[in-house]
């Protein structure tokens, strides 16, 4: 029974939506997929400090707001497990980013401009919840 995981299990990542004008920031890895920051969630620590390490660990740019509430959450099965998504709305204090193997490139994109993109399986489902009218005041 060692190292089963229960049919009930989710590897949880919680992901930051930077909008402006209507586009979101995604990063490009270095595999050349489009993905949007964030990580895994380690098991004794808080999502927002989760957030917060990854913008810090993946680009170097530090989180200065987080929304109290997830914009949007997602799942994915996978062949070996399932992963849930937490995506909260989140404003950053530079875009003076240093790259990384997980960041070599960012830019905001459109709905639009979404669909034709070599995006990372974890944001195909976030590619179609998207909507630039969720980030309006």
């Amino acid at each position: 029974m060692d190292n089963v995981i229960p049919r009930c299990f989710y590897r949880v990542s919680t992901k930051g939506l930077v909008v402006r004008d209507g586009k979101i920031l995604l990063v490009q890895e270095k595999d050349g997929r489009w993905e949007l920051p964030g990580g895994g969630l380690e098991f004794d620590q808080e999502i927002f400090d989760s957030l917060k390490r990854e913008f810090v660990e993946e680009m170097g740019v530090n989180v200065t707001k987080i929304t109290e509430r997830p914009i949007y959450v997602w799942k994915q099965k996978r062949e070996k497990d399932h992963r849930l998504f937490i995506a909260y709305k989140v404003e950053i204090d530079s875009l003076d980013f240093t790259k990384s193997d997980e960041c070599t490139d960012i830019k905001f994109f459109s709905k639009k401009e979404l669909k034709d993109m070599n995006l990372h399986i974890n944001i195909q489902k976030f590619a179609e919840l998207f909507n630039p009218e969720d980030f309006k005041l």
